[in-house]
């Protein structure tokens, strides 16, 4: 989609705008639909709109701009050490040594898996994208951690609906001149088939399935998660696209799911 046919802020609009639709009619759709939530509920829903939808968004698209998608990869894959360090600090609970050890070997999976053969051996400057991901990782880390409490005492769609809802009106004036700049009659149809897998797919159920993990999971372990991507990447590539799987590809698949055995452990 970009940038043939969408900048970075006419995807974030239409992302959020798209998603948050959906959550809203599923919602209303839902028998046990509930009414406006008190102010302090609300306050704590624009927070998470903030961290999770307005910064995460916008921080990612700005920073993957500016730096490589190397770099936006090695800086995402310390998000479960940012959650672990991020629960210490807010909940003061203390991780086992499983959960530390499963972490560590999840990173460093996820790190060989993303990092050309000649990637670490060349030292470079950190450049203002990278800042922006970095940036972008941390909101994203705070938003599982106080997330967690409120995926565990209200249901799915009606927290979705709220921080989207938020998230939108915090972008809107951002991007809302972008989103009216849109020449639609330039979409091919595999355009539209993307779009759509975009809206549906990339964010509402990602951020509906991340909502239900939280319930019964530990923010760490979710966040643990997500270093699966680059495995998933690479197996698709070698099924479909018949790209070559060497022995360091292979070694840092498992060591990503040995992390993700190790945090879940108890």
């Amino acid at each position: 989609m970009m940038p043939d046919y969408l900048s970075p802020f006419q995807i974030i609009f239409i992302r959020i705008a798209g998603a948050g639709l959906i959550f809203w009619l599923f919602d209303l759709l839902n028998p046990n639909h509930r009414a406006i939530p008190p102010v302090k509920i609300l306050i704590k829903l624009f927070l998470l709109a903030l961290l999770g939808i307005a910064l995460n968004q916008t921080l990612f698209f700005i920073g993957l701009n500016l730096t490589s998608p190397v770099d936006t990869s090695i800086i995402n894959s310390t998000n479960p050490l940012l959650v672990l360090l991020i629960s210490l600090l807010i909940t003061k609970s203390l991780p086992s040594k499983y959960q530390i050890l499963g972490i560590i070997s999840g990173m460093i999976g996820a790190i060989i898996l993303i990092a050309p053969d000649n990637y670490l051996s060349h030292s470079s400057s950190i450049t203002a994208g990278n800042w922006f991901i970095l940036a972008n990782t941390i909101c994203w880390s705070l938003y599982l951690v106080l997330g967690k409490t409120m995926m565990s005492q209200y249901g799915t769609m009606y927290v979705m609906k709220w921080i989207f809802l938020f998230g939108f009106v915090l972008i809107s004036p951002f991007t809302i001149d972008d989103f009216l700049s849109i020449d639609i009659s330039s979409f091919s149809t595999k355009a539209w088939f993307s779009l759509i897998y975009v809206v549906i797919g990339t964010t509402f159920l990602a951020y509906m399935l991340i909502t239900i993990g939280l319930k019964s999971m530990p923010p760490q372990l979710v966040a643990v998660y997500t270093n699966l991507q680059p495995v998933i990447v690479v197996l698709i590539g070698f099924t479909i696209t018949n790209e070559g799987a060497g022995v360091d590809k292979l070694f840092a698949m498992l060591m990503v799911i040995l992390g993700i055995f190790l945090v879940s452990r108890r």
